[in-house]
């Protein structure tokens, strides 16, 4: 039983692809569940019963958010105490589960997060620092057989968002270029332009459901080639450090304590904590809809623009989450 979890979506993913790859020498039937879309006993037949071809498989189990404190809704159908009999009492043993889950931290109160960590091997995937980060945009362009000026490797680091989905839509974009050696002035040129203060307008405008100054903001962006999935990931990114930082603020930490203790920018941060929102409850579920969104285009279930930008404009003009997303 394994327990992956990180607070950078990106990285998750290629963690947990990296294991399924070591696990499979056999061509191991995968299984992915969500214990936010399917039913309790979906997951637990998937769990207990044996693979077609094999006499195991790999079992993925996304969205395990029972083992944090967070206020995620999972399926209605879900019991975390009945789940955790399951699982105590004996599941399959053939198959191999692996747990994940999009955040930075695990519950050491609570008696499920304290069983998960003795009983599973948990492996937290922590965010790139700078130097790895520089090493992997050089790594990118070579495996390529391209290189990158150290000036623009250094130009990204700085004006890019520390989001492994984002740097890797950039660096794709570049890869793409005819040239064999990038320039600071080719990255200037292609590079998407993030502006702090217009995503913080942004976010204010989705979470207070302020339709027509949202379409501005959001031209605003699209004027600048920003793609959805960077656009949606960057807004999904704030809105849970501002949820976070709204929850540790409640506890009775300062401004400058929270910034250190989540690790952004005080400014940054500053300037979010100004950003009007309703509730935890209202943050989590923008974020679970940005997510969705994502995912949808991801999996090629949706159109990738014009689609999403329905959708939004639809479930702000309706002021609230649409639970079909």
């Amino acid at each position: 039983m394994f327990f992956l979890y990180s607070d950078d979506n990106f990285l998750l993913k290629k963690h947990l692809e990296k294991m399924i790859k070591s696990l499979s020498a056999d061509n191991l039937e995968v299984e992915t569940y969500s214990f936010i879309e399917n039913t309790m006993s979906e997951i637990v037949d998937g769990i207990q019963t044996f693979s077609f071809f094999n006499d195991q498989k790999i079992v993925v189990l996304k969205d395990a958010w029972f083992v944090t404190e967070k206020k995620v809704a999972l399926h209605k159908t879900f019991d975390v105490n009945v789940f955790w009999e399951t699982l105590k009492k004996g599941y399959n043993q053939n198959n191999i589960l692996i747990f994940t889950l999009e955040t930075d931290k695990l519950s050491n109160r609570l008696k499920i997060g304290q069983w998960f960590q003795e009983q599973a091997k948990v492996d937290y995937i922590k965010k790139l620092d700078e130097p790895a980060i520089k090493k992997y945009l050089t790594q990118s362009f070579l495996r390529k057989n391209k290189t990158i000026e150290l000036e623009a490797v250094e130009y990204l680091v700085r004006v890019l968002p520390n989001e492994m989905q984002i740097m890797s839509l950039e660096v794709n974009k570049l890869l793409k270029l005819p040239q064999q050696n990038i320039t600071l002035g080719d990255v200037k040129e292609n590079t998407t332009h993030f502006y702090e203060y217009d995503i913080f307008q942004l976010v204010n405008e989705f979470l207070t459901n302020d339709l027509n100054k949202f379409i501005v903001q959001y031209q605003n962006y699209k004027i600048f080639n920003l793609d959805n999935i960077g656009l949606f990931t960057l807004m999904g990114n704030n809105l849970s450090i501002l949820r976070d930082a709204l929850i540790l603020q409640k506890q009775g930490y300062a401004n400058n304590a929270i910034a250190e203790k989540i690790g952004v920018n005080a400014y940054r941060l500053k300037m979010l904590m100004t950003v009007k929102n309703n509730s935890i409850t209202q943050l989590n579920d923008k974020i679970k809809m940005l997510y969705n969104i994502i995912k949808r285009i991801v999996t090629g279930e949706i159109d990738p623009i014009i689609i999403p930008e329905y959708e939004l404009i639809k479930l702000i003009s309706q002021g609230g989450l649409n639970n079909g997303c």
